[in-house]
């Protein structure tokens, strides 16, 4: 070998060495387990992989949504990486399992066809690694927390000069963060659109998904001066019970608000009924998933609010997150990765004495384009 050949391999080793030294000495990892690494040769992320450094450089990423976005650039090449928790339910096959989608961009070209398991997600295979380098990445996957004990660890290398994919028409850059917000989705009355601005400030969303304060701050002004008996709930569940016209009919109601914890969840629901002048007892609608208002059923996440609307009573409901921190948002951003949209979370719904319920105006949580991974 000439005095340069060996002089070349010296100056690689020596640089392979460099790298190597700030993978290890960098300080902790920033969240979820991810390990992310970045540098003029080689970006790194892993989830807890084995080949993992201990210690990873840890790299500041954008606020102003519940999606995890990081960035690198080596070369001519960016990656990007997406990653997205999933709410826990209250009950299911992994209750209190850590669940998780990641999604990997190479010069906004998808590397992968879609989003994929990592962390404890319940499946075959998970993403446990992604590794740019100036002319190649490398992709490692693993077995998931539910599959087959003869599951292996694989990898796979592509060759960027011979990759081609499209041009992702759908990706955003890592810096166009969207804050969450909520789109009105009903407008039946014409105060919606004027209710809209006070339910659209994340402070008062985020006090209001707290078990501490579960009364919602917004409408203020409008909230029914009610004399519940007992005053104050007795505990996180029980019953209250006041007299009102809340179906305006002229006659005072007896109204009912049952509240429970549902499978030892940290906040509370509600169904609110009422018995009216015909001795009927009427069940308050409730808003669905789908959009629907359907009759409420006992449990369902939701909070009731009575207001002064037009010279009316009407009840403002509002869906209970499950997850008290941020948990609105991240079930906002769950949903619309499953199915392309966000679910109306709010409502404001006028009751009738025949014990008929009208839709007034209806909120949702304003879809991200960085939440469909």
């Amino acid at each position: 070998m000439s005095l340069l050949g060996v002089a070349r391999a010296k100056f690689q080793a020596l640089a392979c060495l460099a790298v190597l030294f700030a993978l290890f000495s960098a300080p902790p990892a920033w969240a979820h387990g991810e390990q992310v690494a970045c540098n003029a040769e080689s970006a790194f992320w892993g989830y807890q992989a084995p080949d993992v450094p201990p210690n990873a450089t840890q790299l500041e990423t954008p606020t102003g949504a519940v999606t995890t976005a990081w960035e690198c650039r080596v070369g001519a090449h960016t990656i990007t990486v997406r990653s997205g928790r999933e709410v826990r339910a209250p009950s299911g096959q992994c209750g209190a399992c850590d669940l998780g989608l990641v999604s990997v961009w190479v010069d906004r070209r998808r590397l992968l066809e879609e989003p994929i398991g990592d962390g404890d997600i319940h499946r075959t295979t998970i993403l446990t690694s992604v590794t740019l380098q100036r002319d190649r990445v490398v992709i490692c996957y693993g077995p998931g927390m539910y599959a087959d004990e003869d599951e292996t660890r694989s990898c796979e290398t592509r060759r960027l000069r011979r990759w081609r994919a499209p041009v992702d028409t759908g990706f955003v850059p890592v810096e166009e963060r969207a804050p969450f917000a909520f789109d009105l989705s009903v407008a039946a009355d014409a105060q919606c659109e004027a209710a809209t601005a006070e339910l659209a400030m994340p402070p008062a969303i985020r006090a209001a998904s707290s078990r501490e304060q579960p009364e919602d701050p917004s409408f203020g002004a409008l909230h029914v001066a009610i004399q519940w008996s007992p005053t104050d709930w007795p505990d996180v569940y029980g019953s209250r019970e006041a007299r009102f016209d809340v179906d305006n009919d002229g006659v005072e109601d007896v109204v009912t608000v049952q509240r429970q914890m549902m499978h030892g969840d940290e906040a509370p629901y509600e169904t609110l009924s009422w018995r009216g002048a015909s001795g009927a007892t009427n069940v308050a609608p409730m808003i669905t998933r789908e959009g629907l208002v359907t009759l409420g059923v006992y449990g369902s996440r939701q909070l009731y609010q009575p207001l002064r609307w037009g010279g009316r009573v009407v009840l403002y409901v509002r869906e209970q997150a499950f997850d008290v921190d941020d948990g609105e948002e991240a079930e906002a951003a769950q949903f619309v990765r499953t199915f392309g949209r966000a679910p109306p979370t709010r409502a404001l719904i006028e009751l009738h004495p025949n014990g008929s319920a009208t839709l007034l105006c209806a909120w949702s949580p304003r879809p991200r384009a960085e939440d469909r991974l």
